[in-house]
């Protein structure tokens, strides 16, 4: 059974077949893609190195997109495959935070 680990060579995430070298490496790894705070709200994308999309076959999901209120409490969540789709999905969830949390 294969155990849908990965660790980043740059940017690029490739798999790890030995859980062993995934955590060592996972331990001290610099997984952000980007954070940024919006009057007190938090967009935060970072590199997982574990694919949440084991279950349907094609595409990993490997990075993830989260933004969280003042008060800490998730307001969403966005999955993607490779790092140049986490920065776009960063920026827009970004623009998307902005846009909503200053509407009248």
């Amino acid at each position: 059974m294969p155990l849908h680990l990965y660790r980043l060579l740059g940017k690029l995430p490739v798999p790890v077949e030995d859980v062993n070298e995934w955590g060592e490496w996972f331990a001290t790894a610099d997984r952000l893609v980007g954070v940024d705070l919006i009057e007190g709200w938090v967009v935060s994308t970072v590199f997982l190195g574990i694919d949440y999309n084991f279950l349907n076959p094609g595409n990993p999901h490997l990075f993830e997109t989260m933004v969280f209120d003042r008060e800490g409490h998730e307001q969403a969540c966005e999955r993607c495959s490779t790092w140049e789709q986490a920065q776009h999905l960063h920026q827009a969830v970004l623009a998307e935070t902005r846009s909503r949390i200053r509407q009248p």
